[in-house]
């Protein structure tokens, strides 16, 4: 890890520790859940963090995300002692948690009518903002483009589809600010979707409604009715929403800049919410910048 990588990995921390993240359950739980860090702002051209195509790595041209990530999952092993076995359980671990999964929004790609993942949570644009949560799954969402409004809604569809036949540990979290997943989706398929008219709140919508697992499947799963029973009383005989609000969805620009494809990262068990913390520049800010510069060549450009 190069030294500039040193602020953002200490704001990551920050996030990590949150309790609303809920580090305890994603360290010792069966489930092989692992931190999602998404890094927003002009930090992230700086330090050649990749939010373009091979953005969840790996991409020897931007290393920046896999030294952050394996830097925290040292600290949850070392430090958390998340050992297999004892002090986690998690069945299975996986290839996601040597590294977590660390990358940057692309602001360049970002519609100019859908606002920066930073500040829908609340900061202003152009500050830099890391943003926690947990997955346990991800799925890739093949033919997803965006030319016409036919093809847009067949995309989503297909996305909504996805998500609903993977609720997981949904249910067992369902609060008022409980975040399902992240969905990302590359420029090309942001920019159809927003030329149609597709805002980042009706994709939430859309999303919302079409995602609803339907009553005949969670009455005959027991163990996810038993969990979630309680909290969505309230739609006893009806669909389930895998979110009390459609805001809730988190929706990420990041990838290519064609389309074809886009992602949907599941909710692991742990987090209440997602966290977010600023991130600190030291005083030799310009200079770290200088020297890696020197020591790398130009930032290329992603």
């Amino acid at each position: 890890g190069r030294p500039e990588y040193l602020p953002v990995l200490i704001g990551v921390l920050k996030a990590f520790l949150d309790p609303l993240l809920g580090a305890v359950t994603m360290q010792t739980t069966t489930c092989s859940v692992y931190p999602v860090v998404i890094v927003s702002g002009p930090i992230s051209k700086q330090i050649r963090l990749n939010s373009g195509y091979g953005c969840l790595g790996p991409d020897p041209a931007h290393p920046a995300g896999a030294s952050i990530g394996r830097a925290l999952r040292l600290v949850q092993q070392n430090i958390g002692g998340a050992i297999p076995g004892s002090g986690t359980m998690a069945l299975f671990g996986g290839p996601a948690r040597y590294t977590n999964i660390v990358f940057a929004e692309d602001e360049d790609g970002l519609p100019q009518d859908w606002k920066l993942l930073s500040v829908e949570r609340g900061f202003p644009a152009g500050t830099n903002i890391v943003t926690l949560h947990a997955a346990a799954t991800t799925s890739n969402i093949n033919a997803a483009r965006a030319s016409t409004e036919k093809v847009a809604v067949e995309t989503l569809n297909r996305f909504a589809r996805t998500m609903s036949g993977n609720y997981g540990n949904i249910f067992g979290e369902f609060n008022p600010k409980s975040v399902p997943g992240i969905a990302l989706f590359p420029r090309g398929i942001a920019g159809g979707l927003s030329s149609l008219g597709w805002s980042k709140e009706k994709v939430q919508s859309f999303l919302w409604e079409n995602s609803k697992v339907p009553w005949e499947v969670i009455k005959e799963d027991s163990v996810v009715f038993a969990t979630g029973e309680e909290k969505l009383k309230a739609y006893k005989g009806k669909a389930w929403p895998l979110t009390a609000d459609p805001k809730n969805i988190m929706i990420v620009v990041a990838g290519g800049e064609q389309s074809g494809h886009a992602y949907w990262m599941r909710y692991g068990p742990g987090p209440i919410t997602p966290t977010s913390a600023e991130i600190n520049l030291p005083a030799n800010w310009s200079e770290l910048l200088k020297k890696a510069e020197e020591d790398l060549g130009p930032v290329p450009a992603r």
